[in-house]
């Protein structure tokens, strides 16, 4: 059984800042809500990751499968206790190259749910929304930080050094530009 909606986000960052974000596995552990992350195998623009989730007293374990779709689009699928979660994502940006840059993400959600959960598709779709929510909240910060100090520079994000999924395709789109000088 099929259930599906819709959520809208404005980031306060520039799309390329928005599509390394979502790749950045450095930072992953700022959030208290993700346990742990292994990746089980990786291409240029796929990935399949374990996830291990803590929301409330419960933790979950579950199989995602990430692909990016250059420049601005994600597309996932997750396989939970419930059912399936596909997520469809689209970046766009608005004000490029002025200080009120931000960007609109546009999430299509479908979840997949085994029928015993099906009198509580709202509840869980309003559960992913809120944690959603929260993520972006978690993620204001180093938005704000990177926008101040690099502008839209990622070449730091695509760095040997990092553990950045995609590393290559993301480069390949937004690829290193000098920072900004104050």
């Amino acid at each position: 059984m099929r259930h599906r909606f819709v959520q809208k986000k404005r980031i306060p960052s520039s799309r390329s800042n928005v599509v390394a974000n979502y790749c950045d596995f450095e930072h992953i552990y700022f959030h208290p809500g993700i346990d742990d992350v292994l990746v089980l195998s990786e291409t240029d623009r796929a990935a399949c990751l374990q996830v291990t989730l803590r929301i409330g007293f419960f933790r979950f374990v579950n199989i995602q499968y990430i692909e990016f779709r250059p420049p601005n689009r994600f597309f996932q699928i997750a396989k939970t206790f419930f059912g399936l979660i596909q997520g469809r994502a689209t970046i766009e940006e608005f004000a490029a190259g002025t200080p009120d840059v931000h960007c609109e993400v546009t999430t299509e959600f479908e979840l997949h749910i085994a029928w015993p959960f099906w009198p509580i598709r709202k509840l869980l779709a309003w559960q992913i929304l809120a944690v959603n929510r929260r993520l972006l909240h978690e993620d204001t910060f180093i938005f704000e930080r990177r926008r101040r100090l690099f502008g839209d520079y990622i070449g730091d994000y695509v760095s040997d050094e990092n553990m950045i999924l995609f590393k290559r395709a993301v480069g390949d789109c937004y690829g290193p530009k000098r920072p900004a000088t104050s």
